[in-house]
């Protein structure tokens, strides 16, 4: 075959996979197209234009929610009928949703929409608190169209294939149909330590999941060698600096950052520039000030069926400041750094250290030439903690990490605290997230 034959090959080949995709959506109620259109043109709206619409779909929030959630018509009763003049006077007046009035199961849809479908979305608990969301179908369809408009800044299309790094293989014809049908091969992580793929096609397009179990099958890359991603797309973890270029360097491909929760998909996605852009035509996103830094709350503008008003997410984030060279008028994140509750350790003086200062250690160590993509800092007493590393295989360095550790913990925080050093395999934890720090 001929290079200009396999190129129309490939492109006929994506063509009918989108296609298939389309239809499979349709089928389950879903349909992407008069959405995907609308939400890529507010990313280039003006950033007075973005702000009305997002008032304008704020008020129509929050008064049908209270017509239809006792919730919100008790929250905000003595301010019922009087419209918000602003964004801040939407904040002003509007109290926070706790994450435990939703897990209390204070918000029940009370109807079934015209479109006569409802999906359930279940957080996975692992802030102890498992939370249930409903969506409508019209509601699911602007979820799906915003992924495939932020995957498509970096050339990835509806329909191409998807290698998703996401727990351990579901059994069942019915998965591997609707794998098939998606055009994903799902990646999990086996008892050996190894990671494998529910089918020996070719490679993925892209890759996206969990960074830990996608950082594990760098780490093995001679059993998926022949996995060549044109992108990775890290999501529910947190992605440090020093693990993103090992997999820049091992797959050879761009690695892009996403940001969300199970309660309302994606927050925030990586432009083309680096930047982590608000998806603002969706949500509203604020920076609330907390203990000298800030919390997320959200406002999921997307899903009216089941709204989630001023949400706390229990994430601590940082808003950017200036434009982004992509030129989007989207306001996008300097900081993302997980949930606030399991990231804060406090100290018996008072001063709080914040988990991502021990992951600029082995960052430093990555400089050094030693890169360990697994650790483990648990605080054991106030002022006393434990490091864990967990090595590449045939690394008979121990001695040297543990002095450079040392060091680098002394520079970092002085006589604050005090860190002993162990080496031992970190086991796995299929289908769930990775915790790299663990407070009192």
């Amino acid at each position: 075959m001929h290079a200009g034959e396999l190129i129309l090959s490939m492109a006929i080949s994506v063509s009918l996979r989108e296609r298939i995709a389309r239809a499979t959506h349709r089928v389950a109620g879903v349909n992407l197209a008069p959405h995907v259109e609308a939400i890529a043109r507010r990313q280039w709206l003006s950033r007075e234009q973005l702000e009305r619409e997002q008032l304008d779909k704020l008020n129509r929030l929050v008064w049908s929610s209270a017509v239809r959630f006792t919730y919100y018509r008790d929250a905000i009763s003595a301010e019922a009928g009087r419209e918000f003049t602003s964004l801040e006077d939407f904040k002003n007046r509007v109290p926070i949703l706790e994450r435990s009035t939703l897990a209390a199961g204070h918000l029940q849809p009370g109807h079934v929409p015209a479109e006569g479908r409802v999906y359930l979305r279940k957080t996975s608990g692992t802030s102890g608190q498992p939370r249930r969301v409903y969506v409508d179908a019209s509601s699911l369809s602007r979820r799906l169209a915003t992924r495939f408009l932020v995957f498509s800044w970096h050339g990835i299309r509806l329909g191409e294939r998807e290698g998703r790094f996401w727990g351990r293989a579901e059994a069942g014809k019915g998965v591997s149909l609707s794998e098939w049908l998606l055009n994903r091969e799902r990646f999990w992580l086996d008892r050996d330590g190894s990671v494998r793929g529910s089918s020996s096609r070719g490679s993925p397009a892209y890759f996206y999941g969990y960074p830990s179990l996608l950082l594990r099958a760098a780490e093995n890359l001679k059993q998926t060698d022949r996995l060549r991603p044109r992108l990775i797309i890290t999501t529910a973890e947190k992605l440090f600096p020093h693990q993103r270029a090992f997999l820049q360097r091992q797959f050879s491909c761009p690695v892009v950052e996403e940001y969300g929760c199970s309660e309302t998909e994606i927050i925030a996605f990586e432009c083309e520039r680096g930047r982590l852009h608000i998806i603002e035509s969706e949500c509203l996103l604020e920076a609330v000030p907390l203990d000298g830094g800030h919390e997320a709350i959200i406002t999921d503008l997307s899903n009216p069926y089941f709204p989630l008003i001023r949400y706390r997410l229990g994430d601590r984030v940082e808003i950017g400041e200036g434009p982004c060279p992509c030129g989007r008028v989207w306001r996008w994140l300097s900081s993302v750094v997980g949930r606030s509750s399991e990231r804060v350790a406090r100290l018996s003086n008072g001063t709080h250290v914040h988990g991502s200062e021990f992951a600029q250690i082995f960052s430093g160590l990555a400089d050094a030439g030693i890169v360990v993509n697994r650790f483990h800092v648990r605080q054991v007493e106030q002022d006393r903690f434990a490091i864990e590393v967990d090595l590449p295989r045939g690394g008979d360095i121990e001695a040297e990490v543990r002095s450079r550790i040392e060091t680098l913990v002394r520079a970092q925080f002085g006589s604050l605290l005090t860190a002993t050093v162990a080496f031992r395999s970190l086991g796995d934890q299929p289908g769930k997230k990775f915790s790299y720090f663990e407070p009192l």
